[in-house]
């Protein structure tokens, strides 16, 4: 199976733009099917429960209901079907490098370290995929990094699979520090971390 990237679509999405109104522009066949199988899944998504509220638009929205509404609620009450939101993209979108001549030199030096950090992460993230690598996190409670030393780390929030992870670096001691980490953007303590990947080999042509 072939996965559409986000930019992909965008890219699709401005043919006509890009190629004219009138123009023909032929997908390739898998591309076409991954599309329609998306465009499938969306027609065909069911409302995981509702929520109402009376005809004349007074009072507020009542929870979400589990189950189909009985006839006296659609006939006296506002229903709106509630659906569940799509995943997440597991990689997000690279973030541009912030024009530090249009700030103060200290907030750019926070936007760059920042974009440099979830640059990173993201990269390892990508890496990760391609090569298999499920369990490369390391818990803290097991081993900390060398000093010094820029990191991924990770923590789970709130909800079971709610990770979210930074860049960082570990200095014990450092008055700037949360229980020894720096992490840019961040106040939490991770659990996990994994060394950053490797930065891309120049290739001479």
């Amino acid at each position: 199976m072939i996965t559409i990237t986000k930019e992909r679509l965008l890219t699709i999405k401005q043919w006509r733009e890009t190629y004219g109104p009138d123009s023909n522009v032929v997908l390739p066949a898998e591309e076409a099917e991954e599309l329609a199988r998306i465009a499938l899944a969306a027609l065909e998504v069911e409302p995981i429960g509702f929520r109402c509220r009376r005809n004349d638009n007074l009072g507020d929205w009542s929870y979400v209901y589990h189950r189909e509404p009985d006839d006296f609620e659609r006939k006296h009450l506002v229903i709106e079907g509630i659906y569940a939101a799509p995943p997440a993209p597991v990689v997000p979108e690279e973030k541009p490098m912030p024009n530090p001549l249009s700030m103060y030199a200290v907030d750019a030096v926070a936007a760059i370290a920042e974009v440099r950090g979830w640059n990173a992460c993201r990269a390892a993230m990508l890496q990760s995929q391609d090569s298999g690598i499920k369990d490369s996190w390391i818990s803290c409670s097991e081993r900390m990094p060398n000093t010094k030393t820029a990191v991924l780390v990770a923590v789970e929030f709130d909800r079971k699979g709610d990770w979210r992870m930074k860049w960082a670096t570990y200095i014990p001691g450092h008055p700037d520090a949360n229980d020894g980490w720096i992490i840019p953007g961040a106040s939490w303590k991770p659990s996990h971390w994994m060394p950053l990947p490797e930065p891309p080999q120049e290739v001479n042509q």
